[in-house]
């Protein structure tokens, strides 16, 4: 089982990097069977999630994590229930999105249909910068 959640979660930070760019930060993705995708700050992810759900993509929202004033904005994705082919479709169908207001601007501005961005992986913190 360990083989296979490392070769989920390798697919789903891959994905992340190669479709939603350097925009976004992948935080703990190197074990477990859940990751946190960091947005710039100001973006919504509360209604990027809930217009996620619309199309049956199931992302819990990281602002609701917090308790207090001070949070972050991003994801929890959890990767256990996926396979390794569903992954790269459903972070496409992410970034596919048409976004009709301002917080889905994130997942068009930086990359074009296409374009491959690379990683660099921090190893030592668990955060991973996609570019």
């Amino acid at each position: 089982m360990r083989v296979l959640h490392g070769e989920r979660r390798s697919a789903l930070v891959d994905s992340i990097c190669s479709e939603l760019g350097p925009v976004v930060e992948v935080l703990g993705g190197e074990a477990g069977m859940h990751l946190v995708v960091a947005l710039p700050d100001g973006r919504r992810d509360v209604e990027i999630a809930e217009r996620a759900a619309g199309h049956n993509l199931w992302i819990w929202p990281l602002s609701r994590s917090y308790i207090g004033e001070m949070s972050r904005s991003g994801f929890i994705l959890g990767f256990g229930s996926a396979t390794v082919a569903e992954i790269p479709r459903a972070v496409r169908k992410l970034r596919e999105m048409r976004p009709t207001c301002s917080p889905f601007s994130i997942f068009t501005r930086v990359l074009k249909f296409g374009e491959s961005t690379g990683c660099s992986a921090g190893r030592q913190t668990g955060v991973r910068r996609c570019r």
